[in-house]
């Protein structure tokens, strides 16, 4: 008996779990770590959304419309991804607007820690009031990527992104309001007035 559209999608969303499992199971370094629990956590909440969905139809399965819309979405929705090319894209843009290259030139796990710690904060409120979690999680970012400018030999575009990376944090810490909240270095959303 040939199984429904439905459980087959369930099956696929199952199987991209599974996949990126077995890539945290090699040991990636933080940065790839990062971006595949965050994909991983993504493809867990979307197939929680989809059964809930599934639950208020009267025979418990996704429509065929349902069903078309979710596959589009797992096709192009790069957070449902199991490509680590696109997932670290996507942690690239959560820590900065700066081009793929500059990253790239960073070759050392230190580094690549520093980058993950902040994209996961990305997005946060880390401001006056903020989480102190977040708000010491950002200290330590800031720590590290000044210790790392002084002990690295750097070039000036990689001490540059360095250096905006701490000022987008000091910047955040110090904020109230929707200027707290932690983005991507270079994002418009939080560029101050007059800066």
């Amino acid at each position: 008996m040939a199984r429904s559209a439905s459980s087959r999608l369930f099956d696929n969303i199952g199987r991209r779990i599974r996949h990126i499992n077995a890539d945290l199971k090699k040991n990636p370094n933080d940065f790839r770590r990062a971006g595949l629990e965050r994909n991983k956590e993504e493809l867990e909440k979307f197939r929680d959304e989809l059964r809930k969905e599934a639950n208020k139809n009267s025979d418990k399965r996704l429509t065929n419309e349902q069903i078309y819309e979710a596959s589009d979405r797992m096709k192009t929705d790069d957070n449902l991804s199991t490509d680590k090319k696109k997932i670290d894209k996507i942690t690239r843009k959560m820590v900065s607007e700066e081009p793929d290259e500059l990253f790239e030139e960073f070759d050392e796990d230190e580094i690549d820690g520093l980058f993950a710690d902040y994209a996961e904060i990305s997005g946060k409120y880390i401001g006056q009031s903020g989480d102190s979690e977040y708000r010491q999680k950002a200290l330590n970012i800031v720590e590290k990527a000044a210790l790392y400018q002084s002990s690295a030999d750097l070039t000036e575009n990689q001490i540059e992104l360095l250096n905006n990376i701490i000022r987008t944090l000091d910047d955040a810490l110090g904020s109230k309001g929707s200027n707290g909240v932690l983005y991507a270095v270079g994002s418009t959303r939080n560029k101050k007035k007059g800066r």
